[in-house]
């Protein structure tokens, strides 16, 4: 999310204008089983040895190199389960780290280590004569259309049909998308990005009308305590619930301030109000945070799709900042929202070199602003590519009768120095082809 995605929103957008439109994205390209595996980075490094692997396409969930992993069975943890990360940034100076919880330099080496994985292996056959309708969350998000783009690539490997509608980052669009969508009788319906609370009802209709619903990054409401609505839903990592999955990106945005300010972090924290997701990392985060004694968070910002949409995301964050000037970090749970305003807001603030800002996703228009101090300092990257191509595997597993399996979409923090991927590309994990991976599995 889109990764994702995405993906990715609950909004309260009720006046925001809809228009609606679906299209064949053939124009539109990104970049995927049995048995998926995860890893950590320290037995990533050790099992490539004296291979000379570049790991430099880094998109959005991964680590400093890539191996062979362990089993999904013996996997641990969702942030900070991987050894030693390559790059280990020392600090000098005394630290504020909790009693127990690790030096200052460890958290930051858990944070470039993060946790990794592969896709699936096998799957079952594929069917043909499969037409999909795409509901992107909002296409003016990279969050969005990365994971739609590939999700319609990894679509078109297997000779299915595709259209792709734009929900605009509103309730009222996705609802409109997807019973759009169900009046055109597709196979399945995919929103991207999207939790199943505010688009519940036009999912009951779908599936009244046998079509199937695939949860392409987003959370069903059984995950909420609630029925279960959507046909089947990505799984990221074996052993990892999807909430737990967020709570782990934003623990590892923590690691990597603790780490970075010597255990000295005074946080302005975005929490993203809109999505269900958004608060779980924001749980995620303080609970990590909380490992560090002389760190704490001076202010919660919330912020919403209407705050993007209005184009007052900049104003809201800027005013916070000046309120707060013993912040010397910012934890944003969104890639997205710097293109959209914030990177203009922390490089205008004359604040810019005392902050360490970390985003959420690793999307390929935030790779050049951690190179050039544009605004981003890092991201808790994960592979928002992967995941269209794991929305499409988990797809043709519910139309085969089978149940879904992880798809190895692990994470791990990228910044100038440390698992970045080259310029114009969205982090994916170094050294691994999940597209070769997706297509031997499927036969294709």
């Amino acid at each position: 999310m889109s990764g994702i995605t995405n993906a990715l929103f609950l909004s309260t957008l009720r006046d925001s204008t809809v228009s609606d439109r679906s299209q064949d994205p053939a124009t539109r390209h990104g970049h995927p089983t049995e048995g998926p595996e995860r890893m950590t980075s320290s037995k990533v490094r050790a099992a490539m040895g004296a291979t000379s692997l570049a790991a430099a396409a880094v998109l959005t969930a991964c680590g400093s190199s890539s191996s062979p992993s362990t089993s999904a069975s013996s996997a641990a943890g969702t942030s900070g389960a991987a050894g030693a990360a390559s790059g280990s940034a020392g600090s000098s100076g005394s630290s504020s780290a909790g009693a127990g919880s690790g030096s200052p330099a460890d958290f930051l080496q858990k944070a470039y280590a993060g946790t990794l994985g592969k896709p699936p292996t096998t799957a079952p056959a594929h069917k043909s004569g499969v037409s999909i309708w795409l509901v992107s969350c909002g296409q003016i998000s990279v969050s969005c259309s990365n994971p739609v783009a590939s999700a319609t690539e990894a679509a078109k490997a297997l000779g299915w049909t595709v259209n792709v509608c734009d929900g605009q980052l509103n309730p009222t669009g996705w609802a409109s998308c997807i019973r759009q969508a169900t009046a055109a009788k597709p196979t399945a319906i995919l929103p991207v990005g999207l939790d199943c609370p505010l688009i519940q009802q036009p999912l009951v209709e779908a599936n009244k009308a046998g079509i199937k619903t695939i949860a392409a990054g987003g959370l069903d409401c059984a995950d909420l305590g609630g029925p279960k609505v959507f046909s089947g839903t990505l799984p990221y990592l074996a052993g990892v619930s999807g909430p737990d999955w967020w709570r782990g990106l934003g623990a590892l945005r923590a690691d990597y301030l603790i780490g970075k300010t010597n255990g000295k972090a005074k946080v302005l924290e975005l929490n993203f109000s809109d999505a269900v997701w958004g608060p779980m990392q924001t749980e995620g985060f303080e609970k990590e945070l909380a490992k560090c004694s002389g760190c704490s968070v001076v202010k919660k910002l919330d912020v919403g799709n209407q705050d993007v949409v209005s184009g007052t995301l900049r104003t809201k964050f800027s005013t916070a900042l000046l309120q707060n000037p013993t912040t010397n970090g910012v934890s944003v749970p969104l890639d997205a929202w710097f293109p959209l305003g914030l990177s203009q807001a922390v490089t205008s603030s004359g604040r810019a070199s005392a902050l360490t800002v970390v985003g959420t996703f690793g999307e390929a228009p935030n790779i050049d602003l951690m190179k050039n101090n544009g605004g981003e300092t890092a991201s808790s990257a994960f592979s928002a590519v992967q995941s269209g191509w794991g929305a499409i595997d988990t797809t043709l597993r519910v139309l085969a009768g089978q149940a879904p399996v992880p798809q190895g979409i692990g994470y791990q923090v990228i910044d100038k120095t440390h698992n970045l991927p080259a310029s114009g590309q969205s982090y994916t994990y170094p050294g691994l082809d999940f597209k070769a991976a997706y297509k031997k599995a499927w036969g294709v």
